[in-house]
């Protein structure tokens, strides 16, 4: 994906662009500071184009370890998968493959849980820069291996199932084909590693809602009815869809109409659902006390990532207007000003 957001006074726009589905989508607002809705719709333009309608949301983990291997993960499918297509159906070209066993190798030891547990945060930014050539490129020559692995094993088409599969099911699908193929041992990652990504799968599995594969919470007519089955789904899991947002919009949409007890309520259970999310505290702390600012600290190494941290290509703040540059007036507004 190649996207880019932008504005200025009274506009926002968005423009994605996905080369290997010669897929384009522009959006474009006369209002500032639309860049987290505009992203939101071009999300779901994308499901109901590309996916079947099957709602892409985030994993939420409690704990720090399962978090930076959990990254690990999702990130060996995406580099690996998005190269494999960009070198095979378009213009890229792969880095030279190397020492496959050595890749292979080292990218468990980049998901070792005792040595993430040293420090998880240095750990999280190890991962972040695997893909980088000064790290030998490792997330993108592995992951376009298992890619090509599971396009050799299982058929092209199949490559077209994981955008909505998500990476456990990359991960875990590479690790069957492994068997059948036969791949070499030190292709099949460490046993630590596999075991982590089968049990993550699971947990994702057993914690989805069945009622919301293919729609949002605040988007249906009455969410307070969905609540008893997500509370079931996620009950003591330390994986499960990240509601947050979604679940944010509902309190927004109930205090719009009034209903102060029931928003609250609804933010007390997003925070519940996600410790660690800043922006789950942040809406709880200013319908508490409004007007304050002061929300309960999250860790760094545990807290998730923002959208403004770089981690997606649209910030969340992009079409507003830096601070210290206000608004230039209308003509008319400064004659107004002046008396004329």
């Amino acid at each position: 994906m190649v996207a880019h957001a932008g504005g200025q006074p009274e506009t926002t726009s968005l423009l994605v662009m996905l080369p290997a589905e010669d897929v384009v989508i522009a959006i474009a607002s006369n209002l500032e500071g639309e860049a987290k809705r505009q992203r939101r719709i071009s999300t779901r333009i994308i499901e109901t184009l590309l996916e079947d309608g099957l709602v892409r949301r985030d994993a939420h983990l409690v704990d720090p370890v399962d978090a930076v291997v959990h990254e690990g993960l999702a990130r060996l499918f995406t580099y690996g998968l998005s190269y494999h297509l960009w070198a095979t159906r378009g213009p890229g070209v792969l880095p030279e493959p190397g020492d496959l066993s050595e890749a292979f190798t080292r990218m468990s030891g980049l998901l070792d849980r005792a040595t993430i547990a040293q420090d998880p945060q240095a750990a999280l930014q190890r991962v972040r820069d695997a893909h980088q050539p000064r790290e030998g490129s490792l997330l993108i020559r592995v992951g376009a291996h298992m890619a090509l692995t599971l396009e050799k094993t299982l058929g092209p088409e199949k490559l077209r199932e994981y955008p909505q599969r998500g990476a456990l099911a990359f991960f875990t699908d590479y690790l069957a084909a492994c068997e059948q193929v036969p791949c070499a041992t030190p292709l099949r990652f460490s046993e630590s590693l596999q075991k982590d990504a089968r049990h993550f799968d699971d947990v994702w599995q057993r914690a989805q809602v069945s009622e919301l594969r293919r729609v949002r919470l605040d988007e249906v007519k009455d969410a307070e009815a969905l609540w008893p089955a997500l509370e079931l789904a996620t009950a003591n899991t330390s994986l499960h869809p990240d509601y947050v947002d979604e679940m944010v919009r509902v309190a927004g949409l109930l205090g719009k109409r009034g209903r102060k007890e029931e928003q609250l309520r609804w933010l007390e259970r997003a925070v519940a659902l996600h410790p660690q999310s800043a922006p789950a505290r942040e809406a709880l702390a200013k319908v508490q006390a409004p007007g304050t600012q002061e929300t309960p600290e999250v860790p760094a190494a545990t807290a998730p990532r923002r959208a403004t941290d770089g981690s997606s290509p649209v910030p969340d703040d992009a079409g507003l207007l830096p601070a210290s540059h206000p608004v230039p007036q209308r003509p008319q507004e400064r004659a107004a000003e002046q008396g004329g």
